[in-house]
């Protein structure tokens, strides 16, 4: 009995056409469903192109640029139903009759057991006309151009179920009619677009939380979808025809004019006026020195279709080929391709609305060291009105600021498990990169289901130290000294301490003397009979430094408002006292001071006109850190009377800010200066009586944290100023209290006031 073959219809001579026709959608609609998705780009936020799928990320460097094409070259192709190597074992020779055999009589059996009901196959093309950006005080504004190409294909199991059905036919089976096969779920979806933005990313908290918002101008290009997708195939040996039942619709805006020899490509490039607004937002939070969150959606937007929108529409009379009149059935197949080029044969539609492709990601990271994180993150595409889930899992080296390396693990719905990795080289101000979500489709594209690809090249400058960098300079072994005072003695004679790099395996100890005078050398752990040794003892692991940077910012109570010119002390504590480490006034909004690691401190920060605000600081929370982040919130002080200053005796002590305590050497020759004859005797010591001396400057001179010319400057006093001495520490150099700032002098500019 014989088999029904396109012969019985006359399809041979058009059967070549339409297996071109149908390779060429499944080639250019092969990738969709990776379109922008660039997981493994996503956790490489040295690249600027990363900064683009997340505004809310503040990049580590202070301006790029990215030229066209070059910049950013985004590939991507995939198919959920089947694999390049698939298409290619389908024989469209080798399965009928003789060497012109037709696409209708290829065995579709096995390829039809590896595709699903429904199946999607899409290509995505991206790229960047121009991007740059540049750091102005806390934000960073950047200007972008991209250029877009998606396209998606949709198509059912019952498509190909209903070609190899028909193979299997006999005449017999028509006796009773026609056949029908209902083809259901085919669909076409392209989008061509340019958009043109500018973004902006603060820092609302330095080095813990940013925000940033991109607003873009999307120009649509071209644009082509289907409707009324679902149709039956008919086929009447009796008539002799094989043909479409049901009407396919189609709307094309701006594809026209690429096929039309008197505008030309140039006229498609341009644009014909579809226009749109879309918008980015992004937010990145570090919880601490660990932890850190984000999330990010990119083109929340959509563009409105009105200019050169056409629809055309098909129908049973132009889809009918005659096995009788084969001439005919040649014609109707050009009278299909005329109606589609042909204006007078389409309908103007008014206009159309169509969102963009939609990209959101949630997830957070954690870094176990300055060199390596790894992290987790929820990714939403929506395309086409249905929503895509993609999870991933990442890791992310850091090889000085050379290298940038990660590696992605996903789930990708629709294809499986897939293993993505990138890299980004910075060679001086040029960086290249590259990155794929599917590394394996690189080695071994046949067999692949999902490809992409994303290379390019970029120009960074200025890269910025982050706050690990900043804290110990560990990878340039750069020695840094702190002023701190370890004891009593160190203090009156100013010496600076230098804090040795510890070495791996041993144990630095800062050396401290029991009096000014040049004494031998003592042992590393001073003997118990002599408390006035501080042994200062770094038992840091060889990765850390031995001490910390404090870093903080200070705000309003009240209107939260950053604040700045506040003055931060530090008090260390040694034993059951206390002494003054440091003091300085900063000028800016940042807060940044040393600290040793194994000392406890107490934090006083200060502003005229506000109450000072303090904290404690213990060996707990300087452990195992190379940061400590601290926030101050200073309350605005009540209005007071002035006070007046009496060099009468009082009843009660007039209480000052608290002094630093030292004990001169026992075997010091320096004397104080005595007190004028005018003056009352000083209080008997076992009272509560402290006589407050007001004196004048009579000379420019500068405060001093330490008893010492070297050191930073606290403040700087003019001539003529008054100030009131807390303590005539030796002949040289007096501890006092200058407006909010205590601090030493020289003796010899204090003049007493009369």
């Amino acid at each position: 009995m014989r088999k029904f073959t396109s012969h019985d219809y006359a399809i041979w001579r058009i059967s070549r056409r339409c297996v071109l026709l149908v390779t060429v959608l499944f080639l250019w609609n092969d990738a969709s469903l990776i379109a922008q998705r660039n997981l493994t780009l996503y956790n490489l936020p040295g690249v600027p192109q990363s900064q683009m799928m997340n505004v809310g990320r503040m990049p580590d460097y202070n301006f790029h640029l990215s030229l066209p094409v070059i910049s950013n070259i985004n590939l991507g192709a995939s198919s959920s139903g089947f694999s390049a190597n698939d298409l290619k074992d389908l024989d469209f020779d080798g399965n009928g009759e003789g060497a012109d055999d037709s696409f209708f009589e290829t065995d579709f059996s096995d390829f039809i057991n590896k595709i699903g009901p429904y199946n999607t196959m899409g290509f995505d093309f991206n790229t960047t006309l121009i991007d740059a950006g540049f750091r102005i005080g806390k934000g960073y504004i950047s200007l972008q151009g991209t250029e877009s190409v998606h396209t998606l294909l949709g198509y059912s199991e019952s498509l190909f179920s209903s070609f190899n059905e028909i193979q299997g036919l006999v005449l017999e089976d028509f006796d009773n009619g026609p056949r029908k096969y209902s083809i259901y779920g085919t669909y076409l979806d392209f989008s061509h677009h340019r958009t043109l933005g500018a973004g902006y990313t603060h820092e609302i908290i330095p080095g813990k939380l940013s925000a940033g918002l991109r607003a873009k101008m999307a120009i649509g290009i071209g644009r082509a979808w289907t409707q009324n997708e679902d149709f039956d195939i008919i086929g009447d040996l009796q008539q002799g025809i094989l043909g479409i039942e049901g009407n396919v619709g189609l709307l094309m805006a701006g594809l026209p004019a690429a096929f039309d020899s008197t505008q030309g490509i140039e006229t498609y490039l341009k644009g014909s006026g579809n226009k749109g607004l879309a918008l980015d937002f992004g937010a990145q939070y570090r919880i601490n020195d660990k932890i850190e969150v984000y999330a990010s959606l990119v083109n929340l937007g959509q563009i409105v279709w009105r200019n050169n929108l056409t629809q055309y529409g098909y129908s049973t009379k132009y889809l009918d080929f005659y096995a009788n009149k084969p001439d005919e059935a040649e014609q109707a197949l050009e009278d299909v391709i005329d109606f589609v080029t042909t204006p007078e044969k389409t309908k103007q539609v008014g206009s159309i609305k169509s969102p963009l492709p939609m990209y959101a990601y949630v997830g957070g990271n954690y870094h176990f060291s300055k060199a390596f994180s790894a992290g987790a993150m929820v990714n939403m595409e929506r395309l086409d009105g249905f929503n895509y889930w993609n999870f991933a899992v990442n890791g992310r080296a850091n090889v000085g600021r050379v290298l940038q390396a990660g590696v992605t693990l996903a789930q990708v719905q629709g294809i499986g498990f897939q293993v993505g990795a990138g890299a980004a080289i910075n060679l001086g101000p040029v960086q290249i990169y590259a990155a794929s979500d599917n590394i394996s489709s690189v080695v071994n594209l046949g067999n692949a289901q999902n490809a992409q690809v994303n290379v390019g090249l970029n120009f960074v400058f200025g890269h910025r130290k982050n706050k690990n960098d900043l804290a110990a300079n560990d990878s340039t072994g750069v020695e840094t000294e702190v002023v701190a005072a370890v004891d009593d003695d160190t203090l009156s004679t100013g010496k600076k301490v230098k804090i040795a790099k510890p070495k791996k395996e041993k144990t630095s100890v800062a050396k401290t003397r029991e009096r000014p005078e040049p004494a031998p050398k003592t042992s590393s752990i001073p003997p118990p009979a002599k408390p006035t040794y501080t042994a200062v003892v770094a038992t840091t692991p060889p990765a850390l430094k031995p001490w910390v940077n404090l870093r903080g910012t200070t705000y309003n109570a009240a209107s939260k408002e950053l604040m700045k010119g506040v003055t931060v002390e530090l008090y260390q504590q040694q034993g059951d006292r206390e002494v003054l480490a440091y003091v300085r006034g900063n000028p800016g909004t940042d807060i940044l001071a040393p600290m040793e690691r194994n000392r406890e401190y107490r934090i006083v920060v200060k502003k005229n006109g506000f109450k000072p605000t303090e904290t404690k600081v213990s060996l707990d929370e300087l452990a195992g850190v190379v940061d400590l982040q601290k926030d101050f919130f200073l309350e605005v002080a009540p209005e007071e009377l002035p006070t007046v200053v009496s060099t009468k005796p009082v009843d009660k002590p007039v209480e000052t800010a608290k002094p630093i305590e030292t004990t001169p050497p026992a075997d010091s020759t320096m004397t104080t200066k005595p007190a004028p004859t005018n003056a009352p005797s000083a209080p008997a010591p076992n009272t509560a009586v402290k006589k407050l001396e007001v004196f004048v400057v009579t000379g420019a001179t500068e405060m001093k944290p330490t008893a010492s010319v070297d050191g930073a400057t606290v403040i700087k006093i003019s001539a003529g100023f008054r100030i009131q001495v807390l303590e005539k520490t030796n002949a040289d150099w007096w501890l006092v209290r200058f407006r909010d700032y205590n601090g030493y002098v020289l003796a010899k500019v204090l003049k007493e006031e009369l």
